[in-house]
């Protein structure tokens, strides 16, 4: 095959999602023809689809040496800078592409996030002025500009951002969302409910705005209600997992994935992200078995079966509940690692594409029943956001992990880990499961 041929072919691969393919055939183009730079700009962007990003942005680099006055390649590397949590490089490139004409709004609103990530919150804020300038209804502008105003102690100019924002796009449930933030920020729960109930007027199934809603009922203490979304009792489940069958024991699969996850090429310390846990590393979304997809096939048949029986459990609940409401018709499997040692632990966080999330465990530390802390390395719900209980302890519930086992939960429901005291290793298998046509049945 000649090289425009492979070429072409190579973009094909890339278009139908296939980068592993598609990268094989951009190594083969390289290895005859070392300075193909179409070549080198495809393998780049493959690597970064790959999750491999810096391995990316060598190659996005060399092209950008021959092309400096790419502006759409300056947006692109920094954009993957940004990625990295390279923000003053980010900066520099999104400031480069600034200047040779990338389209604005873009720019500005991504420069924003890099200054914002870098605590330069008054660059910051100009650039996320500039991006709604240019687009009016660009959320991430608005939710980022409020968020710098409030933590300036300025919940006024915050609250004055969405309410705007809010005027062009009345029914946008993220806003609501925020501004419950931004109330339960400032001790007012009543108000913050009722920005729940706004947000979960425009979007019935939004799982920001019932995470939100627990949040404002414990602050209120309303316990009834609160009981009925936050019933840990029946919606979160243990279930044990469903040994594959080319596995003599779970105990052997469990310690096959435990060396597939900790030799995994993506497998990187986390800087910030949701994903992963303070103190640890953790794989990313949807790369977890690309280097091995029959081991990703026999997880996602063990995953839908935990989640066939999470199903059934749920009879007990009562049919108008948001957990049945919200059911889609269809989803998708998305699955990654999290692995932590000393002082490793997840912050509050929720789910906010999933309708239900789980976690596998894989590998717990020899010592984890005799650490110094009570409950360490557990799983714990109820607890929010640093600053959201204000007035009252939040009402928790937390579970022992145990190897080979699922713990199975709605993606709203606020859930954290207890900081682990072993040096040993605590591998967990995070999964979620999101709609592929829409909330709902």
């Amino acid at each position: 095959m000649n090289q425009g041929n492979a070429l072409l072919e190579a973009f094909d691969l890339f278009k139908k999602s296939r980068y592993l393919r598609s990268r094989e055939v951009c190594e083969s183009i390289l290895k005859r023809n070392p300075d193909n730079i179409s070549a080198i700009h495809l393998m780049g962007k493959c690597e970064v689809q790959l999750g491999h990003l810096e391995k990316g942005l060598i190659h996005l680099q060399k092209i950008a040496e021959i092309a400096p006055d790419n502006a759409q390649l300056m947006l692109e590397i920094g954009n993957i800078f940004r990625l990295c949590k390279q923000h003053n490089q980010a900066v520099q490139f999104l400031g480069r592409a600034l200047d040779l004409g990338a389209q604005k709004h873009t720019c500005y609103l991504q420069l924003g996030f890099a200054y914002k990530e870098l605590s330069e919150n008054n660059e910051a804020a100009t650039c996320f002025v500039n991006a709604l300038k240019l687009n009016p209804s660009c959320w991430d502008s608005a939710r980022n500009l409020g968020e710098i105003y409030l933590a300036r102690g300025l919940p006024a100019q915050a609250k004055g951002i969405i309410h705007k924002y809010l005027e062009i796009q009345p029914n946008n449930p993220h806003a609501h969302s925020e501004l419950a933030k931004i109330h339960l920020a400032l001790s007012n729960p009543d108000a913050a409910l009722k920005a729940c109930e706004d947000s979960l007027k425009a979007e019935p199934a939004y799982t920001r705005g019932f995470a939100l809603k627990c949040v404002a009922l414990a602050e209120l203490d309303r316990r009834d209600e609160l009981s009925y979304l936050f019933d840990t009792e029946k919606l979160v489940q243990r279930i044990h997992g469903k040994c594959p069958a080319s596995f003599k024991s779970m105990g052997q699969f469990c310690k096959y994935l435990a060396r597939h996850i900790l030799n995994h090429p993506n497998l990187a310390k986390n800087r910030g992200d949701y994903l992963g846990a303070i103190n640890g590393y953790h794989t990313g979304y949807e790369v977890l078995f690309k280097t091995n997809r029959e081991l990703g096939a026999k997880v996602e048949k063990m995953i839908c079966s935990a989640v066939d029986e999470y199903i059934f459990r749920l009879s007990a609940i009562d049919p108008n509940h948001p957990i049945h409401t919200s059911r889609p018709t269809s989803y998708r499997v998305k699955s990654w690692a999290v692995v932590t040692t000393f002082s490793g632990y997840a912050a509050p966080h929720i789910h906010p594409k999933s309708w239900v999330g789980g976690a596998f465990y894989v590998q717990l530390p020899e010592d984890f029943k005799s650490q110094a802390t009570e409950k360490a390395g557990w799983i714990e719900f109820g607890r929010g956001e640093a600053g959201m209980h204000k007035l009252r302890n939040p009402i928790t519930v937390s579970y022992e992990p145990v190897v080979g086992d699922f713990i199975m939960f709605p993606g709203y429901f606020w859930h954290s880990t207890v900081p682990l005291e072993s040096t040993q290793k605590r591998i967990c298998m995070a999964f979620d499961l999101e709609p592929i046509n829409g909330w709902g049945k």
